[in-house]
């Protein structure tokens, strides 16, 4: 019971600075509608991670497949820019993408992996098919994109 509420109290607070963050602002209205907000969110959390809904599971070493995220968010920046002056010219590919079993640790591996792969604006990781190992993504410049998902 010790441990749920930590838990709850910690979600509660991530997903409150959360709320302010993303309105930019800190007035009282905003403040009880983020702790509103953070309460409801912890507690559904805290359902669907009681009747076990949803696993996932998380590796600090992912974050090394993802080193080069942040460049890359900067380099895709540029190439968006410069694709939607010349008019986008995109394409969907298939790209090799491990992507493991149905338990806990592969479908967190999947689920950062696209987002990873998502960050920058040129390439979206749509879809990771199971039974072929191939992720969907969609390219708004082709020639500029990776090969690759991080």
């Amino acid at each position: 019971m010790a441990r749920g509420a930590i838990v709850f109290a910690a979600w509660w607070s991530a997903l409150t600075a959360l709320w302010l963050l993303a309105v930019g602002a800190l007035t009282r209205t905003e403040l009880v509608a983020g702790l509103l907000a953070g309460a409801v969110s912890a507690t559904s959390m805290l359902v669907v991670r009681h009747q076990r809904l949803f696993r996932f599971g998380f590796r600090a070493r992912w974050l090394l497949d993802a080193r080069a995220a942040p460049w890359q968010v900067l380099r895709d920046s540029v190439v968006v820019l410069a694709a939607l002056a010349r008019g986008p010219r995109s394409l969907w590919r298939e790209r090799p993408f491990p992507a493991g079993g149905a338990d806990a640790a592969s479908a967190g591996r999947r689920a950062f992996h696209a987002w990873a792969g998502s960050l920058g604006p040129n390439t979206v990781v749509v879809d990771i098919d199971r039974d072929r190992d191939v992720a969907l993504v969609h390219d708004l410049d082709p020639k500029r994109a990776r090969n690759s998902i991080p």
